[in-house]
């Protein structure tokens, strides 16, 4: 469920936030249900910034937050371990999902024209994200991808581990695919 974006200006306002954006529908399999959205604080405002993971990897310095709506107040998501508070322990492949994609900043491709005839892959064209559940836990692949630095801009398939209990660890990385376009870019 998404916040209404009509109260978009009011969290930021309210509380400082440079942006508010809504949240992925494949975030929709998080337990409990709330309504929530990705919010965005600048550097100056470090005490939204305080997990590395979700900090932003460009020249723009700041942090990605999660705001959640209950039936009361608007409450802050700014680490991971608030995170794991609210919404561990993971019970089914959807939460895995859902829960893998915000933990580890990856994304996931679920349809294969994503992978183009004429990028160049390291091994043979991956698949799209799947959830595996392994005894008491769960393997979800997604994809990261190198926005920033000069040269080649890779594409990576990650694949997460989701501990039940909510832990969360990067079981497997492999270079995957590149843009033959973006060869020599250099981006910020």
């Amino acid at each position: 469920m998404q916040i209404d974006s009509t109260r978009y200006d009011e969290i930021k306002t309210k509380y400082g936030y440079f942006d508010v954006r809504k949240a992925p529908d494949y975030l929709g399999g998080l337990k409990p249900t709330h309504s929530f959205a990705y919010t965005f604080a600048l550097c100056d405002k470090s005490e939204y910034c305080h997990d590395s993971k979700w900090a932003n990897k460009g020249m723009m310095c700041g942090c990605k937050n999660i705001v959640i709506e209950d039936s009361v107040e608007f409450k802050f998501i700014s680490s991971r371990s608030q995170f794991k508070e609210i919404f561990a322990p993971v019970e089914t492949r959807e939460e895995a999902l859902s829960y893998a994609i915000v933990m580890s900043g990856y994304y996931p491709v679920f349809n294969k024209s994503y992978f183009k005839d004429g990028y160049r892959y390291f091994n043979s064209k991956p698949r799209t994200t799947v959830v595996q559940e392994v005894d008491g836990y769960y393997l979800v692949q997604l994809f990261d991808y190198k926005a920033f630095g000069c040269g080649e801009h890779p594409y990576y398939t990650v694949v997460v581990r989701v501990d039940k209990s909510g832990e969360v660890s990067e079981h497997r990385r492999q270079k995957s695919f590149a843009d033959p376009e973006e060869d020599g870019l250099c981006r910020d």
